[in-house]
């Protein structure tokens, strides 16, 4: 997205725009992917479960909005409500820059994501219990895919 508005920022030949665009778009960027990674397992900060992994794939590799299908999983759902919510704000005004700017900001400052990677030995269920032991109470569901685990 924030790509797409660099590429209109070049095609109206203002430099600066440009520049705040890539800049953005690469602050977007490392919050995503890992820059140097050794198995693909690896190239994401975040995986989803296994059951949406393809669909994950399929969205964070996709070229271009339209190689994401329209009427697919959720995540193919998700990304493109967020993607034209996000466009219609950043393209929302002249200033096209200022808002892919304080949109990398936002993302960088105020959105948390915790990574937990468990090695072989480690028991899911008893650090997924650990978590959540003040949190909200578990739903039946809830309960079902921790024991699975």
């Amino acid at each position: 997205m924030l790509a797409e508005a660099q590429a209109r920022a070049v095609a109206a030949e203002d430099e600066a725009a440009a520049k705040d665009t890539r800049v953005a778009a690469r602050q977007v960027a490392i919050l995503t992917a890992n820059a140097a990674y050794a198995e693909d397992e690896e190239r994401y900060k975040v995986w989803p479960t296994n059951d949406d992994r393809a669909a994950f794939r399929q969205v964070m590799d996709a070229a271009d909005a339209g190689s994401v299908p329209q009427h697919a999983p959720r995540m193919a759902q998700a990304y493109h409500f967020f993607r034209a919510t996000i466009r219609t704000w950043v393209d929302n005004g002249p200033h096209i820059a200022a808002r892919a700017s304080a949109l990398a900001a936002v993302l960088q400052s105020h959105l948390r994501l915790i990574v937990l990677d468990l090695e072989e030995i480690d028991e899911p269920q008893a650090i997924f219990e650990t978590l959540n032991a003040h949190g909200t109470p578990l739903l039946p569901a809830d309960l079902i895919k921790n024991w699975l685990l």
